[in-house]
């Protein structure tokens, strides 16, 4: 993954490899502000197991990778990174917030993400 000009490259691990649900809603959340993935790779060796996709989000690369041991990662632009994280873990902590609760969340989301965007794209 390349580095975009004046931003830093993280990775947080954002929980266990097997939680299903947890990549479930980190994909989610990377198609709703417009990620498309763009590569796919996988493999088993012996009990270790490892998978990663590579989304593209305008100039910027994110990387969701599963690792035995290591658990799901997300890796990319800091303020990239940092609120895709944000937005998943405040998501699956809302207990089934009413529909317009939800639609303003997602909104303010949406402008947190153009912002990170912008920062990272030199705007």
């Amino acid at each position: 993954m390349t580095a975009l000009e004046g931003s830093s490259e993280i990775a947080v691990v954002l929980g266990d490899e097997w939680d299903e649900p947890l990549l479930a809603d980190v994909e989610a959340m990377l198609e709703r502000i417009g990620a498309q993935p763009i590569s796919r790779h996988g493999g088993l060796a012996g009990t270790q197991s490892w998978s990663s996709v590579l989304w593209k989000l305008g100039d910027a690369s994110l990387l969701v990778e599963r690792e035995t041991y290591m658990g799901l990662t997300l890796s990319g632009p800091g303020p990239l990174v940092n609120a895709v994280a944000a937005a998943v873990l405040a998501e699956r902590k809302a207990a089934d917030p009413p529909a317009t609760q939800q639609h303003r969340r997602r909104r303010r989301w949406r402008s947190v993400f153009r912002a990170a965007l912008d920062r990272i794209s030199g705007q």
